[in-house]
């Protein structure tokens, strides 16, 4: 009857599943929950009371279905190249209410035409080549430094070559428009990059330069340059070092208009880390001529039970003469025994005030720590155990306080919450 019929085309539609999606895999599956429940007092507002909160995590990667080409000629001078195409569901860390779609990926990974040693990539140039780069976040203050030149900003991204040999590296582009923005463009781009020279043991060294021309109607443009890398890394030691450096010239008609340098470095010693960036000029933001960040941190762990930090830094902005520092300070440590585990720590941001003179500062989004609040002084505390409620974590915490004065008052005395947390 129709209850016959029924199975049938439902065996038959699984039986068609199957086969659709035999060939799917499963990537790693992260599935992560929590529940807590807090009493939380608000020592600025006297807001307090009983708060629930839960969170969820869920990572997967399911691929449906993958394919790979690929073809290799033969002889002294031949072309390779491979390609691959797959269909997936992809989840990061998508929250209850996330909709997954399927995403297709099509690449082309590899396109060469290779004679002898000679391997040349026509997928596209690469460059501009530098080295020297900004320890923290690029951003600061909504402004971006350590920018440094791209053949995506310059129109060349897919007009060009590379060409390797033995690790020497030199890409070609270059790229004709007619009658645009008033006149004849060219767009020549020439770079070079060499491999890393071992000089003695644990000290290598690589070098790398750039030229470019642009003309539009009767202006002509070039920026040209280069830089270098040096590591110090010797074998079993616990020191280790960096030196980077970039520079280069634009020259407008002929005339020298800008010489931005950037140079960066670093030394680390066994716990200790040290790091410098000076930048004269962002050419792409012009408030900006000069800029130096300078910062020593430190990470050591001093027995099982407990670990200590801290940092030190200095970010200076010079603008038209007139200095901007900004001194930021901190410490944390952590303390784990048996059935608890206690961390603490303080931070203080110091600049100059209204009056010109250095203080604590209102809490600010620095570079070092974007999208994280950074107060003028700050302390965090918290104690926490897991040996009181089975499968539970209780804890107790001081946290979003800051000490610097507003007026006759604290900026922020922070929030206490006692929690209970369930988590798989």
């Amino acid at each position: 009857g129709s209850m016959k019929k029924g199975i049938i085309v439902l065996l038959i539609a699984v039986l068609v599943a199957g086969f659709a999606f035999a060939d799917g895999t499963a990537g790693d599956v992260t599935f992560t929950g929590s529940a807590t429940i807090s009493y939380d007092v608000d020592l600025d507002y006297k807001d307090h009371g009983i708060n629930n909160d839960k969170a969820m995590s869920y990572s997967f990667t399911f691929s449906f279905n993958s394919a790979a080409g690929s073809s290799k000629g033969e002889g002294k001078v031949y072309a390779e190249i491979e390609g691959s195409a797959k269909l997936e569901l992809v989840a990061d860390k998508v929250d209850a209410t996330g909709n997954l779609t399927p995403k297709a990926t099509l690449a082309i990974s590899k396109a060469n035409i290779i004679a002898g040693d000679v391997t040349i990539n026509i997928l596209g140039p690469k460059g501009f080549y530098s080295f020297a780069e900004f320890y923290g976040s690029k951003d600061l203050d909504d402004e971006t430094i350590d920018q440094d030149d791209t053949l995506a900003e310059v129109g060349l991204a897919y007009h060009g070559l590379t060409v390797t040999y033995k690790d020497y590296e030199a890409s070609f582009a270059f790229y004709h428009h007619e009658e645009i923005l008033g006149g004849l463009n060219n767009n020549l781009y020439f770079g070079l990059k060499t491999p890393a020279y071992k000089l003695v043991d644990g000290l290598t060294l690589q070098a790398g330069g750039n030229f470019y021309f642009n003309s539009v109607g009767d202006t002509k443009a070039i920026i040209t340059g280069g830089g270098f890398k040096a590591d110090y890394a010797p074998e079993g030691a616990k020191y280790s070092a960096n030196l980077a450096f970039d520079a280069e010239a634009i020259l407008v008609d002929g005339e020298l208009v800008i010489l931005p340098v950037d140079i960066s470095a670093s030394a680390k010693y066994d716990f200790l880390t040290a790091d410098v960036y000076f930048i004269t000029l962002d050419r792409f933001d012009a408030n900006l001529i000069n800029f130096l960040g300078a910062r020593v941190k430190a990470d050591k762990k001093v027995n099982d039970q407990l670990t200590v930090g801290g940092y030190a830094e200095v970010l200076l902005g010079i603008v038209a003469g007139e200095t901007d520092p900004v001194l930021r300070f901190g410490a944390n440590a952590t303390y784990t025994a048996e059935k608890f585990t206690l961390t603490g720590s303080v931070s203080a941001r110091i600049e100059k005030d209204d009056e010109g003179t250095f203080a604590l500062t209102d809490g600010v989004y620095p570079p070092t720590l974007k999208g994280t609040f950074d107060p003028g002084l700050g302390i965090e505390v918290e104690a926490s155990t897991k040996a009181v409620i089975n499968n539970a974590t209780v804890g107790l915490k001081w946290t979003d306080s800051d000490f610097a004065k507003a007026g006759d008052e604290f900026e922020s005395l922070g929030r206490i919450s006692a929690y209970i947390t369930v988590e798989f």
